[in-house]
Formats: C-alpha cells, sequence, structure tokens
C-alpha cells in the first residue's frame, strides 16, 4: 500500500484516482479550491489564466 508522501514522491496517479472516487466531487473541489487552485497563482506571470476546478455545477452548465 502507498501512502500519501509515498504517492506524491513515486507519482502514483491510481492513488490519487482512487482519493478522488472516495472523497467525491463535491468534496475534492472544496479541497482544491481551499489549496488555491483554480486561482490566478499570484506571481508575476503575464496573461496567466485562472485555472479550473471543476464541479457538478459547471459539469451541467457545460454539457
Amino acid at each position: 500500500p502507498v501512502n500519501l508522501h509515498g504517492a506524491v514522491e513515486q507519482s502514483c496517479d491510481v492513488y490519487f484516482y482512487e482519493m478522488g472516487r472516495r472523497l467525491g466531487i463535491e468534496a475534492m473541489a472544496d479541497v482544491l479550491t481551499r489549496f488555491g487552485l483554480g486561482a490566478v497563482t499570484g506571481v508575476d506571470l503575464p496573461k496567466e489564466p485562472d485555472g479550473l476546478v471543476p464541479t457538478p455545477q459547471w459539469k451541467r452548465a457545460t454539457r
């Protein structure tokens, strides 16, 4: 079994797929947003786009 540290260290995609499946899309979107994903970094990068954290509402709106 791989723990979080090992999954990051080994770039273990399956670990993160399973974590996402267990968390569910809403909890995962909440955590990712709290970590700052989906927003500009604040670093001086010309034309830096904000990212996208898909939510159930986003998915319904883009179908």
